[in-house]
């Protein structure tokens, strides 16, 4: 690993921690509403779910990647199955005949409804 690799991970990372998602405003929300300690709790607690979660990957998949290494037709086998999956998936004529029923039978209530509850549901988390 050199000093370019280092560079470019630390920039990455560096532009993705500022990366504006729900959170960011559930934060800007909670400092609003309840001040500044409540947002540095908030800001801790996704803090270490982002970590557990980053540690449950890691070492969950930590043998699983030694195995690849030892045996590459592993790649061979997921590879299999996911052209399966994809063959399945393109072949399927009844997801497809549903699918179009049900873009067909769009609705503009509907549509209403959905960005009232979906406009209200942000507010309450």
């Amino acid at each position: 690993m050199d000093i370019y690799d280092f560079k470019n991970a630390l920039l990455i990372g560096f532009f993705m921690a500022f990366m504006i998602g729900p959170v960011f405003f559930m934060l800007i929300q909670t400092s609003i509403l309840k001040g500044a300690r409540a947002a540095i709790a908030l800001d801790l607690g996704v803090i270490l779910g982002d970590l557990s979660f980053i540690l449950i990957a890691y070492y969950g998949s930590r043998s699983l990647l030694e195995k690849l290494k030892e045996d590459p037709r592993l790649f061979f086998i997921g590879g299999l199955v996911l052209i399966i999956y994809g063959l399945i998936t393109y072949f399927d004529k009844e997801n497809k005949k549903e699918a179009l029923e049900n873009s067909k039978m769009i609705n503009v209530e509907d549509a209403k409804k959905e960005f009232i509850a979906d406009f209200f549901n942000f507010f309450c988390c």
